[in-house]
């Protein structure tokens, strides 16, 4: 998103801008002109690089408190938009408080696999959704095809609280997902829709606050299990991370694909190989988020990378 803000900054960062998530920019085509030009004014007449207190004077979709910018007003990514919010959501609170700025159940497609927000994998292209500062992804990047590739889904956010409820809540696992296959995650899956205790170590709030930011945690999911199993973490809402899309719905989950239609997808849907680690089965021989073949996490795998030669129907 940063290099869409400022120009020439690609590659650039600067302080909290870059964080700007994507449903920022789709702000202006959900009646949401004003608050996506409020923010876009501020960022734009601002000198940069920033110093002091950059906070007060550009809006930051990760700042909670205090809620006011230098000028007095409402730090714009405070605003609650309810078309970010799932009907269905029923334990959706939509309510502001420390550093929850705006919750969210609407994600993009981050790719294949489980991601850590300050690697390497910003830089490699398996997923629509991608840290701005390593460039855009455009229509001719799906060589896959628009209709073959996910765009988005949706995830269960917390009630402003850590949660036992595995489709709602983030989970620590033991073993970690971190450099391990995927079934490490699903092995979170407990009883009655709660985690499984046995494996999670410790649940962290968070899951889908802040709209505005850019962060896996609060606006990406991953195909690397089907919809409605658990999101996993190895540490916290910045470490290794599996967020699946999960939802109230029977069976399954909404998904948007890039050619604009939308489809039910199964909780049974095919998720191939989630006993081993991404490609290994090709030849990978390092973590998932460094394979650049083919997914060799089935359909769901395949429909989440826009370039892997592997196109297959949903």
């Amino acid at each position: 998103a940063k290099s869409a803000v400022i120009p020439g900054a690609s590659g650039t960062r600067y302080d909290g801008v870059d964080q700007y998530s994507a449903l920022f920019f789709l702000l202006p085509f959900i009646e949401q002109t004003a608050l996506y030009n409020d923010v876009m004014g501020r960022v734009t007449s601002t000198t940069y690089p920033l110093s002091g207190s950059w906070q007060d004077t550009i809006p930051d979709p990760t700042r909670g408190n205090p809620s006011t910018m230098s000028d007095g007003t409402l730090n714009p990514f405070h605003n609650i938009i309810t078309g970010f919010l799932c009907p269905s959501d029923g334990v959706i609170t939509r309510k502001i408080t420390a550093d929850r700025t705006g919750q969210t159940n609407y994600r993009l497609n981050r790719g294949d696999w489980m991601i850590g927000d300050a690697w390497g994998e910003n830089t490699t292209l398996r997923g629509i959704a991608r840290y701005g500062r390593y460039g855009q992804v455009t229509l001719a990047s799906v060589t896959d095809g628009t209709s073959n590739t996910l765009f988005t889904s949706e995830s269960l956010a917390d009630a402003l609280s850590a949660t036992s409820k595995y489709k709602q809540g983030l989970g620590q696992v033991s073993p970690t997902i971190h450099g391990q296959a995927a079934i490490n995650c699903l092995n979170a899956r407990g009883q009655v829709g709660m985690f499984n205790t046995a494996v999670v170590t410790a649940t962290h709030a968070g899951k889908g606050h802040r709209w505005g930011d850019r962060r896996a945690a609060m606006t990406g999911f991953m195909c690397a299990l089907p919809p409605n199993s658990p999101s996993c973490t190895s540490t916290n809402l910045d470490g290794c991370l599996a967020i699946s899309a999960s939802s109230n719905h029977s069976g399954g989950v909404n998904a948007g694909l890039c050619d604009g239609s939308v489809r039910f997808v199964s909780d049974t849907i095919d998720c191939g190989e989630i006993e081993k680690i991404l490609g290994q089965s090709l030849g990978n021989t390092t973590e998932g988020h460094k394979w650049t073949g083919p997914s060799t996490h089935g359909v769901w795998g395949a429909a989440a990378t826009p370039a892997g030669s592997e196109a297959k129907a949903l």
